[in-house]
């Protein structure tokens, strides 16, 4: 959690006033191609403010953008018994959802008959399932999604790793651990404002601690318990727009990282080169870049 107050949140309040004003200048990069990156630690920025301190051990921290007015964009966090919790940058608590939220947060976006809208996943213990949550903004307040189809998915001791939204096909995969598997499930809008749940072949790797995804190119980054970061496309073969039903390409192992614990990992779009960044606590806190 301090690396994230500390790091990540000057990191997005920086970018959010460089693309503000860069918008309102009207100024766009030029063409040169962005200078390779080599592995290197990144020095952890000293926080200018700090949201407070939490009632129970933090489990997981997502960034929530407004539709509307991206300066009122907020911090969720997965808080335990306090409930999960949306935060404004301003440390004021916006609202908060009661539950035992203890064990995984994901975010992401998908495009519904009312727009584009938050899907937030976390595992809700009090309730014994991942629950799919949906943010209103006027006032601003989170509530469950109306669901439909194999909701089974999201009952029992899972967790939620990530959320990977593919553009093609307007689906949400949804990574979610069960023992040493990784559960895939898909996530579509329906006619009535509501979410579709199905069923997706499981990953074929084990022991996955954590997942990023890439929008943009549809594909999933998956991070073992040995430190291995793994590569495939988030959606089956099958399930692609006119997919045909054909044997998943094994996926492929991008890079092992540095001895020690890899606790985070995340995938960061840039001039179109996709950057991998993961967090290692060997000791100090150290935050490693892979183009």
């Amino acid at each position: 959690e301090d690396v994230v107050r500390r790091f990540f949140l000057t990191l997005w309040n920086s970018y959010y006033f460089f693309v503000t004003y860069a918008r309102i200048d009207g100024w766009t990069p030029d063409a040169r191609p962005a200078p390779p990156v080599a592995e290197e630690d990144i020095s952890i920025i000293p926080a200018t403010d700090e949201l407070g301190n939490f009632e129970t051990r933090v489990s997981g921290l997502a960034l929530w953008e407004h539709p509307d007015r991206p300066f009122e964009s907020a911090v969720l966090a997965a808080n335990g018994t306090a409930g999960l919790i949306m935060i404004s940058f301003d440390a004021q608590i916006v609202t908060t959802v009661p539950g035992n939220f203890d064990n995984g947060l994901a975010l992401s976006y998908l495009q519904t008959v009312n727009g584009n809208r938050a899907v937030i996943a976390a595992r809700d213990t009090a309730s014994d399932s991942l629950r799919l949550l949906r943010t209103a903004t006027e006032p601003v307040e989170i509530s469950d999604w109306d669901l439909s189809g194999d909701t089974s998915r999201l009952v029992g001791a899972r967790s939620a790793l990530c959320l990977v939204h593919d553009y093609v096909a307007n689906t949400l995969v949804l990574f979610a651990r069960s023992g040493n598997r990784v559960e895939r499930t898909l996530i579509m809008p329906t006619e009535a404002d509501g979410l579709d749940i199905s069923a997706a072949p499981d990953l074929a790797l084990r022991n996955i601690v954590a997942c990023s995804g890439d929008d943009m190119s549809g594909t999933v980054y998956l991070l073992d318990d040995a430190g291995r970061v793994h590569v495939q496309k988030a959606l089956p073969p099958d399930a692609e727009p006119n997919g045909e039903s054909q044997a998943e390409p094994p996926a492929t192992e991008l890079v092992a990282l540095p001895d020690g614990d890899v606790t985070r990992i995340a995938v960061m779009l840039q001039e179109g080169e996709s950057y991998l960044l993961a967090m290692v606590s060997s000791g100090p806190y150290v935050i490693y870049a892979y183009q």
